[in-house]
């Protein structure tokens, strides 16, 4: 009874599984702090020998990531499994370098591309200075004034296609988000908001084959509307991705369709066909 308990060298020297199972039991149960403090001196000292700050890992946007991919409640229990041997300090690092190596990189473009708003809004050309041609590499499309390579993505809520005129967003994690210059999205009201993350983008020429995009008819409803709409993509040999349709009590149907698009210029003969069908009232983009 007045036994202190094992020492963590027995582990050392136990030679069943059954030996050392019962006497990382024994340090789980008994030694909960101390196994705290050794398994965070221990994870701390990993960290710093593979280059890692305790400050990104305890970012609050990361931290969940953390304890997620190492499979315990909070920091505390992970600690505590390092501390009494159920965990090991170089698993726990192994398994989340990869995603602090990921969110670096994306911190450093966010930078990249805060400077390159900064710069071309504190050094502005002169109207009768000509540009100098410079090559640049799209992304999906787009041009990222003052970056070449930049993670772009196309905003849901306003799905731009080629022709549009656009504007870019940078946000947290997923590089520039490309938005149609009329989407709410994107009025001169939130750009004042946010003025240091709204950057200029533009069209190459090189863009996709296909963009998505969403167009929305307002019709009167019919016997065969339906039918005569699918036919007008057909002959158009638009791509549809999906087809939603819902009929109002007043006698209306809002049909919204789901399409692939290679340009403005497929987009507005699609329009102009749907246009001309018996019924259709009006058909329009939705943004927002």
């Amino acid at each position: 009874k007045n036994a202190k308990g094992p020492s963590r060298d027995w582990m050392k020297i136990a030679k069943s599984n059954e030996a050392r199972s019962k006497i990382r039991q024994w340090f789980k149960k008994e030694k909960r702090d101390e196994n705290i403090a050794n398994g965070r001196s221990a994870f701390d000292a990993e960290l710093r020998h593979c280059g890692i700050a305790m400050k990104d890992v305890l970012d609050p946007e990361f931290l969940p990531v953390l304890l997620k991919k190492v499979a315990y409640p909070t920091l505390d229990d992970l600690y505590a499994a390092i501390g009494y041997g159920g965990f090991t300090a170089q698993k726990a690092v192994s398994r989340i370098q990869g995603e602090l190596q990921r969110r670096q990189q994306q911190r450093q473009q966010e930078q990249m591309l805060a400077e390159a708003v900064t710069e071309s809004k504190e050094d502005p050309k002169p109207a009768d200075t000509p540009k100098q041609p410079k090559a640049v590499k799209s992304e999906q499309g787009i041009i990222v004034e003052g970056l070449d390579n930049c993670l772009v993505k196309f905003s849901k809520c306003c799905t731009p296609v080629p022709g549009d005129d656009i504007v870019g967003f940078i946000t947290r994690g997923y590089g520039v988000s490309v938005h149609r210059a009329d989407c709410p999205n994107a009025s001169e009201e939130k750009r004042k908001e946010q003025p240091d993350r709204w950057i200029h983008v533009s069209w190459g020429t090189d863009t996709n084959d296909s963009y998505p995009t969403t167009i929305e008819a307002v019709c009167k409803d019919r016997l065969n509307l339906l039918l005569d709409i699918s036919a007008a993509l057909s002959t158009t040999k638009t791509f549809v991705l999906g087809l939603n349709s819902r009929s109002t009590e007043d006698g209306f149907a809002i049909i919204r369709i789901e399409i692939q698009i290679k340009d403005g210029a497929q987009l507005s003969t699609l329009m102009n066909k749907l246009h001309q069908i018996s019924g259709v009232l009006q058909v329009n983009r939705p943004v927002g």
